[in-house]
């Protein structure tokens, strides 16, 4: 009979149902954005690498597959999970604090705690160890 007057509507809804609409079709997949997000996450915290909290979520984000298990659901604690608490915890104590604590004669174990570089890598370990703790692959 009479047929149902359609109004136009405004750009923003026509973009919003383009994109949803791609996003149907598969033109830009979940997979895909996780994947993207997860290089662009690791480029950044290369660029942020002077903390050591930049550097243990550089650890965290190198291990993706294995995060991606964790947030699927598929977590099981393993005995990782204790060196890599104890390694996180001692490599977030500032170096400053080691230098006063042991002085500045020290033997290796100590003295590595002292330079930027070996901290930085022992925390990004830490953050390795913690995922592949709860990870259960």
């Amino acid at each position: 009979m009479f047929k149902k007057r359609v109004y136009p509507r405004s750009r923003e809804m026509i973009y919003l149902n383009i994109i949803r609409l791609q996003f149907r079709s598969g033109f830009t997949n979940k997979k895909t954005l996780f994947y993207i997000s997860i290089v662009v996450g690791i480029l950044v915290l290369l660029y942020l690498m002077t903390n050591t909290f930049w550097a243990f979520l550089f650890g965290i984000l190198i291990e993706w597959k294995a995060l991606r298990n964790i947030m699927q659901g598929n977590i099981k604690v393993n005995w990782l999970f204790i060196p890599a608490i104890f390694l996180a915890i001692v490599c977030f104590i500032p170096r400053l604090y080691w230098s006063i604590w042991f002085g500045l004669a020290n033997p290796f174990y100590i003295e590595m705690f002292k330079m930027a570089e070996t901290q930085i890598l022992l925390t990004a370990l830490s953050g390795i160890l913690l995922v592949r703790s709860f990870n259960k692959h």
